[in-house]
């Protein structure tokens, strides 16, 4: 989990206390997964992501694609640049 952590969170996980951690996982129904186990039932209404709508289209670039016609030139995916 640390390079997960790390991808989502961009801070080392030793710097990160059980008490931050917490607030931002959520905490499994043990009874309501027994019972979607037992009747066969996705459950999409459960977790802190229930409700993130990704676009229509696209997935998550969907969210970054309309900005390239703004930014575009100004990216330089793979090359090291020096600022100062």
């Amino acid at each position: 989990m640390k390079p997960y952590n790390f991808k989502v969170w961009a801070h080392p996980v030793s710097h990160m206390s059980r008490d931050w951690l917490g607030e931002r996982v959520a905490i499994p129904d043990v009874n309501r997964i027994l019972k979607n186990i037992l009747f066969e039932q996705d459950d999409v209404s459960w977790g802190p992501n229930n409700k993130f709508k990704y676009p229509l289209r696209g997935g998550t670039g969907g969210l970054y694609n309309p900005m390239i016609k703004y930014v575009g030139d100004h990216l330089h995916v793979g090359k090291t640049r020096s600022f100062g």
